[in-house]
């Protein structure tokens, strides 16, 4: 159990970088996955395309089964990044990674929810389920909001 369960956080570190493809286009995303894919040696994956989302749902035999989606809006651009498996340690050292990288400039509100800078504007949840065979998720999305109520979040927290 514990190759699986490490090969599984390689995933989740690796994969997680995908923050930074926000505000790309869906041929951009897919290219990046399927280089991500090809790194890993994964060739257990299904690709499933919608007009505003992609998903890649990663089956290797070698990891235990996660999901990876990106939702896109009108424009054709990437506005929100989900990781979800059964995994809940998994899950939460993914957010731990994304939190390690100081680029976004990370602020937690709350036990489940951190903002980034003002300048990404980036919105991260972490919804953990305590049934068992549950599905945790990590989701990552931009946010439209004023300076005054990104403000207002960050003078909560004093």
């Amino acid at each position: 159990m514990k190759p699986l369960f490490f090969l599984l956080l390689l995933a989740f570190t690796s994969q997680l970088h995908a923050q930074d493809l926000i505000g790309h286009s869906p041929k951009q995303v897919r290219k990046h996955m399927l280089i991500y894919m090809q790194q890993n040696r994964y060739n257990k994956f299904l690709v499933e395309e919608k007009d505003t989302e992609i998903i890649f749902r990663l089956r290797e035999d070698s990891v235990q089964p996660v999901n990876f989606r990106y939702e896109f809006d009108s424009k054709g651009k990437c506005f929100a990044f989900s990781t979800l498996a059964h995994c809940r340690e998994c899950v939460e050292s993914a957010l731990k990674t994304t939190l390690a990288n100081n680029k976004f400039g990370w602020t937690k509100l709350n036990d489940s929810t951190w903002i980034s800078s003002y300048r990404h504007s980036l919105q991260m949840v972490l919804k953990k389920n305590e049934e068992e065979g549950a599905v945790h998720t990590l989701d990552i999305r931009k946010m439209l909001w004023s300076r005054t109520w990104y403000n207002d979040q960050l003078a909560g927290k004093k």
